[in-house]
């Protein structure tokens, strides 16, 4: 797995990569509060480990990519937020924002896409988005077959944390 891992970061390190939704909400709740991850709904089947290990990868590449979509879900799964963390989350969430490059993909062109019917807008315009130009980073199992199929080189999250448990077993 880490030589895997290894060959992913180096191709994809210096143009970038690129979060699924839950992954960018785990990101962001653990930099609101590492203790709130397990305790909101949205991320309560992430642990502070993924989160640290989610932090780690990153750490390799230049800069991460998005697109609105992912945002607008990202911003949607976070409505649940209420009080000092919702403030404290709008806060991370709009210098991740900031710091992203945001990939636009028209919504007519991304109906046209194969898989759109299936998956639709956000992955097809995630998968879009990367190309063979950028990682993309998920635990959404129905993304990363499209994913790959479309030529685009996927690190799928659960491997990530299954050898983490392996690990800590």
């Amino acid at each position: 797995m880490k030589d895997y891992l290894d060959v992913l970061i180096n191709k994809h390190k210096k143009n970038g990569a690129l979060l699924d939704a839950n992954l960018a909400l785990l990101l962001l709740i653990g930099q609101v509060d590492r203790n709130h991850i397990s305790r909101f709904k949205r991320t309560s089947s992430y642990t502070v480990e993924d989160y640290l290990a989610l932090v780690a990868i990153l750490k390799n590449f230049r800069k991460i990519v998005t697109t609105p979509n992912v945002l607008t879900e990202v911003n949607n799964l976070a409505g649940a937020l209420a009080g000092k963390h919702k403030d404290a989350f709008m806060l991370v969430f709009s210098r991740y924002i900031e710091n992203s490059d945001e990939r636009y993909f028209q919504s007519k062109l991304a109906m046209k896409q194969p898989g759109f019917l299936k998956y639709g807008i956000t992955d097809v315009g995630a998968i879009w988005a990367c190309g063979s130009k950028y990682l993309l980073i998920s635990d959404d199992f129905k993304m990363v077959a499209p994913a790959r199929a479309a030529g685009v080189d996927v690190l799928n999250f659960n491997y990530i944390r299954q050898a983490l448990m392996n690990i800590e077993s």
